[in-house]
């Protein structure tokens, strides 16, 4: 049997996501078609996934206590938080945040701020390979 690159990709890609570790392409597209783009409307997906990797290559999917994070919008979209508070009230799944070595969050800062006000943990992808 011949394993071509594809191949083994897809199995380090497996492998990966076993052990919570994922590329910033994943992690791209796991946020941006998770949203119903209420947070960077205004990027296309090509856009939003440089952004993304511009941070980090690699990300590790880790539940977070709101209260460490740093970097929260002064100008929050009320409507987007009342959103995600509903969704933790009824126990919806709320798409995860994506933050930096220091938890400061570069996406996601209406959920994190939802999470504070309900005081509830959230799930992140944070970085852990530039």
């Amino acid at each position: 049997m011949v394993i071509t690159n594809k191949i083994l990709s897809i199995i380090r890609e497996e492998v990966e996501k076993m052990n919570n570790i994922f590329n910033a392409e994943y992690v791209a597209n796991h946020i941006f078609f998770s949203l119903e783009q209420d947070e960077d409307s205004e990027l296309t997906f090509q856009q939003y996934h440089q952004k993304i990797k511009m941070f980090g290559n690699e990300y590790e999917l880790v539940e977070v206590d709101p209260n460490t994070l740093r970097g929260f919008a002064k100008d929050w979209d009320s409507n987007s938080v009342e959103t995600y508070e509903y969704m933790f009230n009824n126990n919806i799944k709320v798409p995860e945040i994506v933050i930096d070595e220091q938890n400061k969050i570069i996406d996601g800062s209406n959920r994190a701020t939802a999470a504070m006000l309900k005081k509830k943990r959230i799930m992140a992808f944070k970085v852990i390979k530039r």
